[in-house]
């Protein structure tokens, strides 16, 4: 495993399930989180059949900003949702 690897379920909003998701896609760090992008991770979750939601999302964006995901302004959700969207 990597030795990069850390303690994903430490970020706010992100706990061991969310730890196991990210590392199958060689994710690790808060750093390869906003390297990748919140959103791309999504759609990279979904092509392998994952079932993940707007809420995982938002969790990963509150992870970065260090804010809970009911936090994060509106405005940025609907960014958010309407990135997800234009990728879809």
């Amino acid at each position: 495993m990597s030795n990069k690897k850390s303690k994903i379920s430490n970020l706010r909003n992100l706990g061991p399930v969310s730890e196991e998701l990210l590392n199958s896609i060689e994710i690790y760090t808060i750093e390869d989180i906003k390297e990748t992008t919140p959103v791309v991770i999504f759609h990279l979750l979904k092509s392998m059949g994952h079932n993940v939601t707007l809420n995982f999302v938002y969790a990963m964006q509150g992870a970065i900003m260090d804010l809970h995901y009911l936090e994060i302004p509106e405005e940025m959700k609907f960014e958010l949702k309407q990135e997800i969207e234009r990728i879809d």
